[in-house]
C-alpha cells in the first residue's frame, strides 16, 4: 500500500471549513460602494480647493494634477471590478 502524503496524510480528505469571516456577497458589494465613493470624491475634488491648496502649499498644489489623475484610474479599476464582481455574483446565484 503506497503511504500517504500531503497536509491530509493519515486523516480522511475533507476540505476545510469556510472560515466564520468570510465576507458575504450583499457585503462585498457594499464595501466596494464604499471604496467607489471615496475614490470618486478623491478624482473629482472640489474647485476652490486647488486655490486654498495653492495658497497654503504651492508644492502640494504642483502635485494635484497627478494626484487627481491616479485617483480617477483608481475610480475606473473600481468601477470595473465592481462591474465584473455582480456579474458574476449574478451568474452564480442563476445557476443554483
Amino acid at each position: 500500500m503506497k503511504k500517504k502524503r500531503g497536509i491530509f496524510a493519515g486523516r480522511q480528505q475533507t476540505p476545510p471549513a469556510i472560515p466564520p469571516t468570510q465576507i458575504s456577497d450583499a457585503k462585498l458589494l457594499a464595501d466596494l460602494d464604499v471604496e467607489i465613493a471615496a475614490a470618486e470624491r478623491a478624482a473629482n475634488p472640489p474647485e476652490g480647493s486647488t486655490a486654498v491648496i495653492n495658497a497654503l502649499s504651492p508644492g502640494l498644489a504642483a502635485m494635484m494634477p497627478t494626484a487627481t489623475k491616479q485617483a480617477r484610474k483608481k475610480l475606473l479599476t473600481l468601477q470595473q471590478v465592481r462591474k465584473r464582481l455582480a456579474e458574476l455574483i449574478e451568474k452564480e446565484y442563476q445557476h443554483e
